[in-house]
């Protein structure tokens, strides 16, 4: 069974082919970027989900469609670490969130009798905590802030997948799906509120929580048959959705439907915004002819840079999936061979030496 994200991913490229938390950060124009290529040497295929500071979380498959192990990298320069904890017999794993010097995700293999777990690390393989509550066959963790982990749970009654809240254990989960809803999953939180989509077996709405069900609010603006809210900051909001008889847009919303913002610059037939840091968005679109571009807003689609400008000219095909409060950027892009790497851009502050401004990123894998 492929996970969410896959599922979702496969929609968006058939369409185009057919009280808030405190979260600084604000490029200037003039702002450059280094890029930082994380890449393992010993794997072919990778990217990094999210940032934290000095703290990176993704995953690698040594071979295309090999099982993925959960990377985090750490320190400056960064240390990498496997967070597989194949010993306990997990046979492969992901991650997804960081924050607090904890890693968020999930891993499957025997100890899961091959369902797919959410689990928590907090730097080591041996550290792995499984967040899989009890009524539920299978979890997955798809962010985390503060103390608070997000993501979904199969039920094992009947076998809907219900949002999902922790707060470092699976005995502290709550359950956030909607009375009225089929099914949902939450998909990312800043500490206080959580964000992702509720589905009534026919459309799917982005919602906003507040730490239980009975605080979910629809984010699905009129006009839009589908929408996905991605990321949480600042008192923003993130996503895409498909308007009727449309394609997909990137969208931006503080706290409800008619405060949505279309992202979508000139010239892209169909952009998703995955993160935000209170002040900008990132995601990725595709362009007139069909390439894929990292892209950074600043709240709206007039405002877009191009992160694909700042890569190395073996590169393309970029995705930006997280960014920090320090402006700093992750996710990956592809190299001429067509392999996937994971990649940081860090901030340089504009009207400053990048001596004093650029974090020592290289990576020592």
């Amino acid at each position: 069974m492929p996970e969410k994200r896959e599922i979702l991913s496969a929609l968006s490229i058939a369409a185009f082919m057919a009280v808030s938390v405190s979260c600084p950060g604000l490029a200037a124009a003039d702002d450059n970027y280094k890029v930082i290529d994380l890449a393992p040497k010993n794997y072919k295929f990778s990217q990094a989900t999210a940032v934290y500071g000095d703290q990176i979380v993704g995953w690698a498959e040594k071979q295309q469609g090999a099982v993925p192990h959960p990377l985090f990298w750490a320190g400056n320069p960064p240390h990498m670490v496997d967070l597989n904890n194949a010993q306990a017999g997990f046979v492969w794993s992901q991650a997804e969130g960081v924050g607090n010097h904890c890693q968020a995700g999930w891993g499957r293999g025997m100890v899961t009798d091959d369902e797919q777990h959410a689990v928590l690390w907090s730097g080591t393989s041996e550290s792995e905590v499984d967040l899989n509550p009890e009524g539920f066959m299978s979890s997955q963790a798809y962010g985390m802030a503060g103390n608070q982990e997000v993501g979904y749970g199969r039920s094992i009654d009947g076998g809907r997948n219900h949002a999902l809240l922790w707060t470092g254990s699976a005995q502290s989960v709550i359950d956030l799906n909607p009375p009225s809803a089929a099914a949902s999953y939450a998909n990312a939180t800043d500490g206080v509120f959580q964000v992702g989509f509720a589905s009534n077996h026919v459309n799917y709405h982005a919602m906003l929580w507040k730490g239980s069900a009975a605080t979910a609010i629809d984010l699905n603006p009129p006009n839009y048959s589908f929408t996905e809210a991605t990321g949480v900051c600042g008192g923003q909001q993130v996503g895409f959705g498909y308007m009727n008889g449309g394609g997909g847009h990137a969208l931006l919303w503080k706290g409800t439907a008619a405060s949505v913002v279309d992202l979508n610059p000139p010239g892209y037939q169909f952009c998703m915004a995955e993160a935000t840091n209170g002040r900008q968005q990132v995601g990725w679109g595709y362009d007139s002819g069909g390439t894929t571009h990292a892209l950074l807003w600043n709240g709206s689609a007039k405002n877009v840079v191009d992160l694909d400008n700042f890569l190395p000219d073996n590169f393309d095909g970029a995705h930006a999936l997280d960014i920090d409060a320090e402006g700093d950027i992750v996710g990956y892009a592809r190299d001429d061979e067509g392999r996937k790497h994971a990649i940081e851009w860090v901030l340089t502050r504009a009207n400053s030496s990048s001596s004093g401004n650029v974090k020592n990123r290289q990576p020592d894998n």
